[in-house]
């Protein structure tokens, strides 16, 4: 799995592939940068990026963060390029 997403992956050097292992006993967890589906999004082992980008959001709020607005937030959602990001997507799906 790691290999076809990642020979996908390379011909766009926009996109960030990031991978959870948790041991032997579970499955690699990957999530991919960027708020369009495009090839992945919960297919193939990737973490819905809608969904786990909300829950970045609710992390930060609860941990009382201000993710910094950016000229890419998509909009009404001031800091939602920073929930974006391949590991932090991670970290949510972690805790």
């Amino acid at each position: 799995m790691l290999q076809r997403i990642s020979a996908t992956l390379t011909s766009s050097a926009w996109k960030t592939v990031a991978c959870l292992v948790r041991g032997t006993a579970l499955s690699y967890t990957l999530a991919v940068s960027g708020y369009a589906a495009d090839l992945y999004g919960g297919r193939d082992g990737a973490l819905d990026r809608s969904r786990w980008s909300k829950m970045v959001f609710c992390l930060a709020s609860l941990v009382d963060h201000t993710l910094p607005i950016h000229q890419h937030d998509e909009e009404d959602h001031s800091g939602s390029y920073f929930t974006y990001h391949a590991e932090k997507r991670l970290l949510a799906f972690a805790l």
